[in-house]
C-alpha cells in the first residue's frame, strides 16, 4: 500500500518544482492530489490490522467458544462453516474474555441432524460451540497456499472443529434480519 503513496508524493514534489519554473497555475491539481493522498493514507491506516493466533499451543482440545454468528456458509458434504465473533472462550477450566473471529468447521454424519441445525442458525444469534481450537496451517513448502495468512488477512484468528452439530447450542435466537437474506 505504500508504493502508490510514494508515487503520489513524488508527483506532488514534481508539481511543486515545475510550479517554480513554469508560470502555470498548479493549485487545483495540487489540491486534488493532496486530497487523494490524504484519502489513501486514511484508507491504508484504517485497513491495517494485526490478527494473530492468540494462544501458545497450536491445538486446544475440549474448548468452548461463546459468541455471535457473523456468517453461515452453505452446506456441503455433511458439513458447513460459521464465522463467530467471540465474547469469551473456555479452555479446559480457564475462562478468557477474548474478542476474536473464529472460523468454525461443523461436521455431522447424520444428514437430518445437520439439516435441522443448519436451518435454525442465523447471523446475529448468540451461540456456544464445543470443539478443538486450532491454529490454521501455514505454508509448508515454498509457493504453497498459506491458509493461516489467508485467514488472518480476513481478520480470522483461529479455527474450531466440531465433530457434531450437537456441540452447538443457541443461547439467543435473535437474528439480524438485514443480514439473513
Amino acid at each position: 500500500p505504500f508504493i502508490p503513496l510514494l508515487t503520489i508524493a513524488l508527483l506532488i514534489i514534481l508539481l511543486l518544482i515545475f510550479n517554480k519554473f513554469i508560470k502555470f497555475n498548479f493549485t487545483t491539481p495540487l489540491i486534488l492530489i493532496l486530497v487523494i493522498t490524504i484519502g489513501a493514507l486514511y484508507y491504508s491506516a484504517r485497513n491495517i490490522h494485526t490478527t494473530e493466533y492468540p494462544f501458545a499451543k497450536t491445538k486446544l482440545t475440549k474448548s468452548i467458544v461463546f459468541g455471535t454468528i457473523e456468517d453461515v456458509s452453505l452446506k456441503y458434504d455433511g458439513k458447513f462453516n460459521l464465522i463467530v465473533s467471540t465474547d469469551s472462550l473456555l479452555l479446559k477450566d480457564q475462562k478468557l474474555e477474548l474478542n476474536i473471529y473464529v472460523r468454525c468447521n461443523i461436521k455431522e454424519k447424520v444428514s437430518s441432524k445437520l439439516d435441522n441445525k443448519y436451518e435454525k442458525l442465523g447471523i446475529g444469534q448468540k451461540i456456544r460451540i464445543k470443539g478443538t481450537i486450532n491454529k490454521a496451517r501455514g505454508e509448508r513448502n515454498p509457493g504453497e497456499f498459506d491458509y493461516y495468512k489467508y485467514l488472518t488477512s480476513k481478520g480470522i484468528s483461529a479455527t474450531l472443529y466440531a465433530g457434531s452439530v450437537s456441540y452447538i447450542k443457541i443461547e439467543d435466537h435473535t437474528t439480524n434480519p438485514f443480514q439473513n437474506s
